[in-house]
């Protein structure tokens, strides 16, 4: 097994000129940092999707609104939403306690003055919504984007449903390494390892924003005495099972049962939280220490998604000639790590890859894609 770039599919085709510029700076061409600003995506298990959007908080514009998806059968980009103009830009002054026609490079997340949630850092929180659910287009779904001004996007009409948004000064909460998923017709996540949240994209909501925002929030929807740590971590869902899990300090970590917990209405999930140790044969648990799990460490915020065909974790370093990692033994609390021989990182990534790591079939074969920024090739690697 070895990884392979992809000739001339790189994600920097498809997004719009001129460019936009970084707002700390007022110049210079921001849309690296979609990707780069711990830009993150989300995976249409479907179809084979991959949806890519982020940056903002000054290291991309906040108008920088544009989805691109990369299609893993077809191996080929394409710009899904348009980026926002230039003058839909607007901020919250505090000073002031108001909004303002200008960009404060985004340290709030106002939503544009269109209604459209201003570019952000997405890391976890992006999430594909398959057809049928409501803001959903019904052939190719739609998307959950997070933040304080947060929305569903139609991916068939590539619209943003009106922003979900509050005021920061009472109802704002730290969305820095956000996470989310989809179980049924809500979207959950932690956030600060304790406060849990749901989203019911079946209901409305009057917020600051709009009387009729599409989705209905709730903070501290589960409350738990264990933490499930998102930073400094290396975490993912393991979907096919209804679970998530999070690998930190010295080769352990924490398993969420949230579909069970979901099933049994239950208020509190500390009973559905397993604790996890590493193993291996070859010392690769040792990889998974506070140094390689902190943060913009090789192994924080890895490369990491579930195969359920071989009911395994496969985990990419986030370093230039770093490791894949495969994790067995799932069932149990004692979780087998294997270093793989061959694969090695093409290239590396300071600030993780945040989903842009996925399992996909590919002429017939079982492949790994990875992407790890704008300008670079889409990388491959068939599995073995």
């Amino acid at each position: 097994m070895r990884w392979l770039f992809v000739a001339d599919l790189v994600m920097d085709s498809v997004i719009e000129r001129p460019r936009y510029p970084k707002p700390k700076a007022s110049t210079g061409d921001g849309s690296p940092n979609i990707i780069a600003a711990w830009g993150g995506a989300a995976w249409d298990h479907q179809n084979q999707v991959m949806y890519i959007s982020g940056g903002g908080h000054g290291d991309a514009h906040e108008c920088e609104t544009g989805i691109y998806a990369l299609n893993a059968a077809q191996l080929q980009f394409k710009r899904v939403v348009d980026r926002a103009p230039l003058d839909m830009v607007q901020s919250w002054d505090y000073a002031q306690g108001k909004i303002v026609p200008q960009s404060m490079a985004n340290s709030s997340n106002m939503p544009l003055r269109h209604g459209v949630p201003a570019s952000i850092h997405t890391y976890d929180g992006l999430v594909w919504i398959p057809p049928g659910l409501p803001g959903a287009g019904s052939v190719a779904g739609g998307l959950f984007y997070p933040g304080n001004a947060r929305s569903i996007v139609n991916l068939d009409r590539a619209q943003y449903a009106t922003a979900h948004w509050f005021n920061p000064l009472k109802d704002s909460a730290n969305w820095s390494y956000c996470t989310a998923f989809l179980d049924g017709s809500a979207i959950y996540g932690p956030h600060d390892s304790f406060a849990h949240f749901k989203f019911d994209l079946n209901a409305t909501e009057a917020t600051d924003w709009s009387p009729q925002s599409l989705g209905q929030l709730k903070f501290n929807a589960f409350s738990s005495s264990t933490a499930l740590p998102y930073a400094n971590r290396a975490w993912t869902l393991l979907r096919e099972r209804r679970e998530q899990v999070s690998l930190f300090g010295n080769a352990t970590g924490i398993r969420v049962r949230h579909g069970q917990a979901l099933d049994a209405k239950a208020n509190n999930w500390t009973s559905y939280h397993d604790r996890l140790s590493l193993s291996s044969s070859d010392g690769a648990h040792l990889d998974f220490n506070p140094t390689s799990l902190a943060d913009d460490g090789v192994l924080a915020n890895a490369g990491m998604h579930y195969d359920p065909a071989r009911s395994c974790l496969w985990v990419q370093s986030n370093a230039e000639n770093g490791p894949l990692y495969r994790i067995d033994g799932l069932d149990g609390n004692n979780w087998r790590v294997s270093k793989q021989l061959g694969p090695a990182a093409l290239l590396g990534h300071p600030h993780g890859t945040w989903g842009r790591f996925r399992l996909a079939r590919l002429g017939g074969a079982d492949v790994a894609l990875r992407l790890s920024s704008t300008t670079d090739p889409v990388q491959v690697l068939r599995l073995a």
